[in-house]
This record gives C-alpha cells, structure tokens and sequence, in this order.
C-alpha cells in the first residue's frame, strides 16, 4: 500500500480530515504531529501517528521510508499577529523555525534519501501575497515558503523525474489556535472537512509537474457558502494610503 506522509503543526483538523480521506482512497496516511492529544477524537487514526515536534525534534529523528510514499504534505501554520517592533527576538525565530527553517531541513533530507518519484504538497497561507494588519513577520516567513516552493519545482523534476509539487494558500480556516481569535465566530471559518475534500481533488486531477492554487472565504462572508477556489499564483497586495 503507498504511503501518504502529513508533517503537522498548527493545521491539525484539517490534517486529520485529509489522513481521513486518504484511507477512503486505500493510502496508509503517516501523520508526524508533535501532540497526540489531537487524536482523542479521531483514535482510528492513532495507528498512523508518530510523535514528531516540528519545532524541537532533529530532523535525523524523522524516518524516512522506502516503500512508496505517493504524497508528502507540509500542513504547518503557527500563527504571529503582533505590532512589528514590539516582536521578540524568541517569537520571530519560533514562527521562522516552524514556519519555514525546520520544514525546509526536513524536506531537504527527505529528497536526500528518497529516491522516487513523488507529490510534495505545501499548504501555505494567501497571507503570502495579502496586506495584512500587523502581521509583517507572518506574512513575510509565509511568502518566502511560497518563493521556496515554486522555485524548488525545477529543482525536483530534474532530479527526481515525474515528481510534482502542489502549493495551496489557505484563507482564514478552522484551527485550535485561531478560533474565535481572528475572525470571531467558528462559522466564518472555512469548514476543514470542505476544504480537505477541495485539496484532494486537486492534486488527484493535477495534470501539471507545478500547481498553485488559493482557497479562501468569499467576501463578503456569507455563512454556508462554499470556499472561493482561484487556481494560480495571486499578484502581492500593495499599501495604498487612504
């Protein structure tokens, strides 16, 4: 049976749900999350979770398999909503260690020892390319994930012929860190479940070695709608006086 890998920090409902849909799609789902207590409601999917700290594991800690790995996907999102000068030293390099350093380090060994073809899929945030307010240091650590993905494409087509690379820059999404902190009501969250259910499409329908795709809230919020999908890279927002 091929094998899904889901490297987990801050995107944990929506990393369960997609686990839960690979089984559907007869994939062993390996899911390397730093706490377990995320499973209490999902103990079906305990068999496939290995305690895996993103943030102070070393990367020799992550086993890399050799069977078939079909999808590696990055799910990672800590948040930072803070006034740039008021950031701490320990908070920039916490979220650019989560957020981009560690996870990079991880994929570079993973492409070291596996020597197949395989589908990287990134779950970014659209707050790579959006104005967002006080949110400087998040923004700029999400956008350069972007810049690293896209770039990375060449790189693992040559060398790892029949590879394809998928990045999915998520809006505003239903997560334990950010409910009810950002967007006040869970329902004008994007419901998880849906959005699971969107990615997956995607990457199974994705023709191309590189896709990039943004899935957001349509504005205004109208509660029940479904997610906004617009396929391709978004040009950045700019600052515009008012």
């Amino acid at each position: 049976m091929q094998e899904a890998i889901l490297i987990v920090k801050g995107l944990e409902p929506l990393s369960l749900s997609l686990a839960t849909l690979l089984i559907k799609d007869h994939l062993r789902p390996s899911i390397h999350i730093d706490n377990l207590n995320f499973l209490e409601e999902h103990k079906n999917l305990l068999p496939y979770a290995k305690k895996f700290d993103i943030l102070n594991d070393p990367v020799s800690n992550f086993h890399v398999p050799q069977e078939d790995v079909k999808y590696i996907f990055i799910a990672i999102g800590t948040f930072l909503e803070k006034i740039f000068i008021d950031v701490t030293d320990d908070e920039i390099e916490k979220i650019y260690a989560i957020n981009f350093l560690n996870p990079i380090r991880l994929l570079r060994k993973f492409y070291q020892d596996y020597h197949k073809p395989t589908h990287l899929v990134v779950i970014g945030s659209c707050s790579a390319w959006r104005m967002q307010k006080n949110q400087t240091i998040y923004t700029a650590i999400r956008s350069a994930q972007a810049t690293f993905t896209r770039n990375l494409a060449p790189e693992l087509v040559r060398d790892k012929p029949g590879s394809k690379i998928t990045l999915v820059n998520l809006g505003g999404i239903k997560t334990p860190e950010m409910n009810g902190k950002l967007f006040g009501e869970d329902n004008q969250f994007m419901d998880h479940h849906i959005v699971a259910q969107m990615i997956l499409k995607k990457i199974k329908e994705q023709k191309e070695v590189y896709q990039e795709t943004q899935i957001m809230r349509k504005k205004p919020i109208i509660l029940g709608s479904p997610p906004l999908n617009i396929d391709g890279p978004s040009v950045p927002e700019i600052y515009h006086e008012k």
